[in-house]
């Protein structure tokens, strides 16, 4: 009974950490599609440097999250594994 309430809580603190993911990734495509969709404003302000950097770092954010929930996520499959 231990284990099935620990893999319960488990799902539950997942599901949120992939949740937030899934908000990071999708912040990023929406900066991505942002600035193309907007592509000539972008060059004739000469802002493709800032957008380029804008994008790398809500896609390194997003990537950092996800690394974050694998690493639980192997982590906890170990440890019920073990248990």
């Amino acid at each position: 009974l231990p284990v099935i309430a620990l893999i319960h809580l488990n799902q539950a603190a997942l599901r949120g950490r992939w949740a937030t993911v899934k908000e990071g990734e999708a912040a990023s495509i929406a900066i991505a599609d942002e600035a193309l969709s907007s592509a000539g404003l972008v060059a004739a302000f000469g802002r493709e440097a800032q957008e380029t950097a804008r994008f790398v770092a809500a896609a390194t954010h997003a990537f950092g999250l996800r690394q974050t929930a694998i690493r639980i996520e192997g982590l906890l499959t170990v440890s019920l594994g073990l248990a």
